[in-house]
């Protein structure tokens, strides 16, 4: 009678002490008591895996570092428009806390963007829409926000899609 099975991750020193990652999936087998009297499964030595994800976390977290340190604003959208990533600066050229930034949409009327005259600014020509709807780099565009002092804020916005190797926006 076999129990149930699970998988384990571990990290040994192999005899030449070459450092090795393995994963077992693995299977208790019990007598007809239900007491274990064997253990049975597969043992897979996926160093290179680990070794690939630790380089891909180390990565992560500096691209994090570099966009957190910038001076610059920095937020991604999906392709909805709702915003999933935002640095500290933006969210300090913003005046919002990052937390309440993130779930937003950048073509919200909160946001109270404005032209030079202090009239709406038309969703459709946002540097994002732009970018997002006709999949191509947007440079220098200028326009006030309204802060929640009620002073206009200038922001110089530059707005790029993201397209992954087939061509696709994402």
């Amino acid at each position: 009678e076999t129990g149930e099975g699970f998988t384990l991750e571990r990290k040994i020193v192999a005899a030449n002490n070459q450092v090795k990652y393995l994963k077992g999936i693995l299977e208790v087998e019990k007598n007809t008591e239900g007491k274990p009297i064997a253990l049975k499964g597969t043992l897979q030595d996926i160093t290179d895996v680990k070794l690939l994800e630790n380089e891909l976390i180390k990565s992560q977290s500096e691209l994090n570092a570099i966009l957190q340190s910038m001076l610059e604003g920095v937020i991604k959208v999906n392709l909805q428009g709702q915003i999933e990533y935002a640095n500290t600066a933006a969210k300090e050229i913003l005046d919002i806390d990052k937390d309440e930034l993130t779930g937003k949409f950048y073509q919200s009327r909160e946001w109270k963007q404005i032209d030079e005259h202090g009239n709406p600014y038309p969703l459709e020509k946002l540097p994002l829409a732009i970018a997002l709807t006709k999949h191509i780099n947007i440079k220098n565009i200028e326009h006030p926000i309204v802060s929640p002092d009620g002073k206009w804020k200038w922001l110089s916005v530059n707005a790029a899609p993201l397209i992954d190797n087939n061509g696709n926006v994402y």
